[in-house]
């Protein structure tokens, strides 16, 4: 006991030196910043998808107006 002091007694408590988030709060984070790329991702895929499908209406029509067109020739 140097100095008085008595290590059992007079020990300060300290909180760490690093401030660290218990794990399952960083993993909480993660998987959270994984679900909004995933959302990110399935709505890039839904305008793609409504586009594609889109241009296809826009073919079908084509096709089908030439069909009218080249059947109303066709007809006596």
């Amino acid at each position: 006991m140097e100095d008085g002091l008595d290590p059992q007694r007079d020990f300060e408590q300290r909180g760490p030196e690093l401030d660290i988030p218990p794990s399952h709060q960083s993993e909480g984070i993660h998987i959270s910043s994984l679900g909004t790329r995933i959302e990110e991702l399935a709505l890039v895929h839904d305008s793609r998808f409504y586009s594609m499908e889109e241009h296809l209406y826009q073919y079908q029509t084509g096709v089908t107006s030439c069909l009218i067109t080249s059947n109303s020739d066709l007809s006596p």
